[in-house]
């Protein structure tokens, strides 16, 4: 379906082997895209991003009365490092601690043991993070609607973390150029600076929230579900930008999601998590062609495959 009107259809497996109409084909493609990527030149120097053994642990209510209060560790005694240019991904089941572990990386939830260091710089778990530290780095959420205060206009919701800046902060003319650059860069306009949110489809939204994080230059960007709510022509959209904006700018990326393919085709390594523990990790091909523990095995297993379910389906006429 597209615009309102049914453009092609057919029995399934029939119609997917024999696709007539640009805009199925389109589609098809997306599903299976993987976006040109120039591999990192890792420098070995002082990493961007590197977390030592961070535990983070919640204290569940009473049972019962008098109760001693029981404890769940949701991030168990990880270990992470994030290179310069470097995309990595982070993958498990709903619950597993992943986004636990990027709350703790932002210094919005506080750890119980460990250390994490953006760029070198160790956050104190007492004070939480400096806007030294906050500068270089910057996350792109699931819902790019739901992040925005719709009452303002783009300019305005661009243009919100140069607050880290202080008196640096840009005013005037510079400001508007440095918001204008930063819609370009995601493959707006700068007349775009002037409406509201709700004027953007949501693959645009998205890339208001990219723009965003973009615009104070930072060194890493988290990037939580940042595409798993877009529909698939979108999405490929989304990841292209992103590795030509990581080739370009030198940026590296921590993508969490729970969509294995996501995290084939834009990262160069891989954490797997499960029970608040990294289970395995390495390069990303390495991982998904040759799953050494039980629980990677799964998830890959798991993984909907539409070239398997078609000749699945041929194979059952």
């Amino acid at each position: 379906m597209r615009q309102g009107e049914v453009v092609e259809a057919g029995p399934t497996v029939a119609l997917f082997r024999n696709l007539q109409n640009p805009y199925s084909k389109a589609l098809f493609e997306a599903s299976s895209h993987v976006p040109p990527r120039v591999p990192p030149a890792v420098s070995g120097g002082t990493p961007v991003l590197a977390a030592d053994k961070v535990v983070r642990e919640y204290r569940l209510p009473h049972r019962r009365l008098f109760a001693r209060r029981e404890v769940l560790r949701a991030v168990n005694a990880v270990s992470l490092r994030i290179e310069r240019g470097e995309n990595v991904g982070l993958v498990g089941e709903s619950g597993c601690g992943k986004s636990t572990l990027a709350r703790a990386i932002m210094a919005l939830e506080p750890i119980e043991g460990g250390a994490i260091r953006i760029d070198g710089e160790a956050i104190d778990p007492r004070r939480g993070a400096t806007f030294s530290m906050r500068r270089k780095l910057q996350v792109v959420f699931q819902d790019p609607y739901g992040s925005f205060n719709p009452r303002h206009r783009v300019d305005r919701l661009v243009s919100e973390p140069f607050h880290l800046l202080g008196g640096a902060a840009p005013t005037g003319a510079e400001r508007d150029q440095r918001i204008a650059r930063a819609l370009s860069e995601v493959g707006l306009t700068a007349a775009d600076a002037h409406k509201y949110v709700h004027e953007f489809s949501g693959g645009q939204r998205q890339r208001i929230a990219i723009a965003r994080a973009l615009i104070i230059e930072p060194k890493l960007i988290i990037l939580d579900e940042a595409v798993s709510a877009l529909d698939v022509s979108i999405r490929a959209q989304i990841l292209d930008l992103l590795a030509d904006l990581s080739d370009r700018l030198q940026l590296s990326y921590l993508f969490i999601s729970h969509d294995l393919a996501v995290v084939r085709s834009i990262t160069d390594r891989v954490l797997v998590m499960r029970h608040g523990e990294i289970v395995e990790s390495g390069e990303t091909e390495s991982v998904f062609r040759n799953p050494q523990h039980p629980y990677t095995q799964e998830l890959l297993a798991a993984t909907p495959n539409l070239e398997k379910a078609l000749a699945a389906r041929e194979a059952s006429f």
